[in-house]
């Protein structure tokens, strides 16, 4: 059952309710505000998700459901609420007597004075393990949000005093029901589902991409607005329905099914329409999370039980209209798009189309027809500049003459022609074929000996197009990996290439002409409990050797940088792109450097793309999502990107998926740098 546990908890005042600190700064209160169980010793008395309250009144209202009402500026109110509730305000909760209704808490004005009309009202989560300033969701999901019995938990309350003055007053929402079994009961346990509120009892918001603006000289506005919302709910989180609404900006609209998620909360995604800015302040969103039961426990026979949290959502001044060009869509049901600009300025983008092989299109000032360069199904690609004009090399690791663990070549000596040449079997995962100059190609793959894999690198050098192989020799064992969309440099003399094994991100320094034990270097070492891979390269006009790669630990994931000036021998103190606990993919992190010397990073996440840039290497901007949604689903996934920089223009590929498939449409945008 819910419960109003100030009925336990009250009279008389402070013992159990008690006030651990005040600070005043004006108008504003930090104040921190202690509960204890009442019922020392009694097990089977253990709370769940308990909530202290406050209520008071509001004004603002306008929402899905007309009989919502809540706090607003000038307003007594909690600035830093965990959510909000309707439990237990006075008007749809009126007194009974009993702990299923409103009581006037003793240290707050009376309601029959006050006259609170507050539907919804903010609370803080108390739970054992939680301290007065933690955020509520770091608590232990494992241990259901229970109060124990005779346990103290203090949590801090930042209120504002309205204009009316300080009038307010409290309830204790709680949730309890009997154990099961015989005593001694052990909590949570003993206690089954119906021991915890029904509805959700946490929510995480994060904006995937706000371009909102408003300008107030013209009265104009306009972008675009995308949200995740991670709901966290005890049980049942996928029987939810997720309703979000900012009156004024945007009507509601709902999700009734998660789009993705973990064990711990289900994953709600919005690409908001209908947005109409008509103020550049702040807008309020408000989150109703309505779960599976109805009524309130019978108490609000009209209402479906719900979770309330809201969000602020920034609107700028002036447009923040992204310099990305509107994409193109160069093929559909395809995936693993790699392109690069030929001798002749002309972009050559290579791609897997599904039962089709792997197809090229070609833009020598707009995009022509794709066509097939050979019929294939790679697991891996990867397209270079040739030596002059058209020439392009395709190698790739996949499906060759029946078999799954040969490489094949395609190249390109003309526009619309290809010719194809098998290298080596007993291989898997990259196949890098680099032409050296003087009419002779070095092969990079990873060697595995009569089908078991040994992760070595192997190297052979060809002396002409289509000749036998000669000079094999092999690099660094042990686990080796590339990845990557670009991990290729090189200088007059050696090819370098970037990669990872075991605990290492590492670089192979491949003479031209002689393959005799080519050295490697490390770039990073893993430090205990870490993981290293993704790694990425790219070189200035000046010649410094550029890394990017990734790096996992217990924390979530960092996105880092180094450079060399002595081609990957040493390198710098890393920079951090990125640090956080939103998972980029691996091996799909781009790095390339324009003629300026700015540099520019491209990795994916599980459904979007974000994109920074550095004038040092050193500083790097926020990272911004690059997000373009067709007018449906928000399934929309933008996966695999591949960028390259050419001049003054950056140039983008990546999939745009409506589900998370393997194939997606091909799309392509650019962006003019300075």
């Amino acid at each position: 059952m819910h419960l109003n546990a100030l009925r336990f908890l009250e009279p008389p005042p402070y013992i159990y309710l008690t006030l651990e600190s005040v600070q005043f700064n004006g108008n504003l209160i930090s104040v921190d505000i202690g509960l204890r169980h009442p019922f020392l010793g009694l097990t089977r008395y253990t709370g769940f998700d308990v909530c202290g309250v406050l209520i008071s009144n509001g004004a603002v209202s306008g929402f899905n459901d007309p009989d919502l009402v809540m706090t607003g500026e000038g307003d007594t109110r909690l600035l830093n609420p965990d959510g909000l509730t309707r439990w237990w305000n006075p008007t749809e909760f009126p007194v009974t007597g009993t702990m299923l209704g409103y009581i006037d808490g003793l240290l707050g004005t009376p309601d029959s004075f006050a006259d609170f009309n507050c539907t919804l009202n903010g609370y803080r989560y108390y739970t054992d393990g939680l301290n007065n300033t933690d955020d509520y969701l770091t608590a232990d999901p494992a241990n259901r949000g229970i109060f124990s019995a005779g346990q103290k938990n203090i949590r801090r309350y930042e209120l504002e005093i309205g204009t009316d003055g300080f009038v307010f007053n409290y309830a204790i929402d709680a949730n309890w029901k009997l154990p099961q079994g015989d005593p001694p009961w052990e909590a949570p346990g003993d206690f089954e589902e119906a021991a915890n509120r029904v509805e959700a009892w946490g929510a995480a918001v994060t904006d995937v991409q706000n371009t909102l603006w408003y300008d107030d000289t013209s009265n104009t506005g306009g972008g675009s607005y995308a949200v995740q919302i991670d709901v966290y709910d005890h049980f049942n989180a996928d029987l939810n329905n997720v309703r979000i609404e900012a009156p004024g900006l945007f009507p509601a609209q709902e999700l009734g099914v998660p789009t993705g998620g973990t064990d711990e909360y289900s994953t709600y995604e919005f690409d908001v329409t209908g947005i109409d800015p008509t103020s550049n302040d702040d807008a309020l969103m408000l989150i109703t999370v309505e779960s599976e039961e109805a009524d309130y426990g019978g108490l609000l026979p009209s209402k479906t039980t719900s979770a309330y949290f809201t969000h602020y959502i920034a609107i700028d001044d002036e447009s923040q209209a992204s310099d990305w060009a509107d994409p193109i869509t160069l093929d559909t049901d395809s995936r693993m798009p790699r392109a690069c600009m030929n001798n002749n300025d002309e972009i050559v983008a290579a791609y897997h189309k599904n039962a089709q092989g792997i197809q090229y299109v070609v833009n020598d000032g707009s995009w022509g027809t794709p066509a097939m360069a050979y019929n294939t199904s790679p697991n891996f690609m990867h397209i270079i500049k040739g030596e002059s004009d058209s020439t392009t090399y395709i190698s790739y690791y996949g499906l060759v003459q029946g078999t799954n663990d040969r490489h094949g070549l395609r190249y390109q000596g003309s526009p619309g022609a290809w010719d194809y040449m098998w290298l080596w079997g007993y291989t898997d995962q990259a196949s890098i074929l680099l032409p050296d100059g003087d009419g002779s190609y070095t092969h990079l793959y990873i060697y595995t000996a009569d089908g078991y894999y040994t992760g070595k690198n192997w190297i052979i050098r060809f002396g002409s197009w289509g000749s036998d192989w000669y000079g094999m020799t092999g690099a660094d064992e042990e686990t080796v990996r590339m990845g990557s969309t670009n991990f290729i440099e090189g200088n007059s003399t050696d090819h370098l290439i970037g990669y990872y094994r075991d605990d290492y991100a590492r670089i192979l320094v491949m003479p031209k002409t002689d393959l005799s034990n080519p050295p490697f270097y490390t770039i990073y070492t893993c430090q205990t409990g870490e993981d290293v891979d993704s790694t990425a390269l790219a070189r200035d006009d000046d010649g410094a050797l550029y890394a990017v790669y990734r790096v996992t630990d217990a924390s979530g994931w960092r996105i880092e940088c180094k450079s060399s000036a002595n081609d990957g021998q040493t390198w710098s103190t890393a920079s951090v792109i990125y640090d956080g606990d939103i998972e980029p993919l691996q091996d799909y992190i781009s790095i390339d450097i324009d003629d300026t010397g700015e540099s520019y990073v491209t990795y994916a996440e599980t459904k979007w793309m974000r994109w920074t840039h550095s004038s040092d290497g050193i500083s790097w901007a926020t990272p911004e999502y690059i997000f373009y949604a067709d007018p449906s689903p928000i399934s929309v996934h933008h996966t695999q990107p591949y960028m390259f920089c050419s001049g003054d223009t950056l140039h983008l590929f990546y999939l745009d998926k409506n589900t998370v498939s393997q194939y997606g449409m091909v799309k392509y945008t650019c962006m003019p740098v300075d």
